[in-house]
Formats: structure tokens, sequence, C-alpha cells
């Protein structure tokens, strides 16, 4: 049986173009921001949500070459966490989506970005 206990599916706006590293190995590393509207729970109201997503290998050159800001896409991938201590001694923490899977979706369109290798 697949664990599906850790699974982000997300249907969102693309809010920065990613920003591409290249690390050791050559191996690439895509970081951008998604937007989701999500309507608050009382009122219904919507409110934008903002999420961190990264990306390596072939799903990063697939950002690199498809990903504008503004386009929607779904993000396919698991939450990961992130603790560090900073300058000041103070422990942070933060929360990202590692994305194994991208599909573009405009203009009527879906186009399939290959899984992680």
């Amino acid at each position: 049986m697949i664990n599906q206990t850790n699974n982000v599916k997300m249907v969102v706006n693309l809010g920065t173009k990613p920003t591409i590293k290249t690390v050791t190995g050559g191996r690439k590393m895509a970081r951008f921001s998604v937007a989701a509207i999500e309507p608050e729970a009382e009122t219904g109201k919507k409110i934008i949500k903002w999420y961190s997503v990264i990306s390596w290998g072939s799903v990063a050159d697939m950002a690199e070459r498809c990903l504008e800001k503004g386009k929607r896409v779904m993000v396919c991938g698991h939450l990961v966490t992130k603790t560090w201590t900073d300058k000041k001694g103070i422990e942070r923490t933060r929360k990202e989506i590692l994305a194994t899977h991208l599909v573009l979706l405009h203009s009527g369109t879906r186009s399939t970005l290959p899984n992680a290798a």
C-alpha cells in the first residue's frame, strides 16, 4: 500500500518566476512561490495564501523553461520542514512544498512536466 500521509496536490497561481541554482555535480534546484485563493472559514471572503515551492533535477529544468509569474499550475509533492539556528541563536522553522510533479494549466490545455528523477 502506498503511504499517503504527506502528499500535497494544489492548483495555484505562480507568484514568482523560478529562481534556479546549480549545485555541486550540476544538479539544478528551482525555488518559487505560489498563491492559493481560499475562502475564509467564517465569512467565506476570499483570501490569498502564499506557499514556497522547491524542485530538483528534471522538474527544476522544466520549471526553469516553462513557468512564468501568473501562470496556473498544479503542484504535486510533499511538505518538508527545515529547521536552523539563525545568527542570533534563535531556532527558525520553514515549511516548503517539495514538488515532484508539475502540470501547467492554462488556455484550456494541460502540459505535464515530468516526475523528479
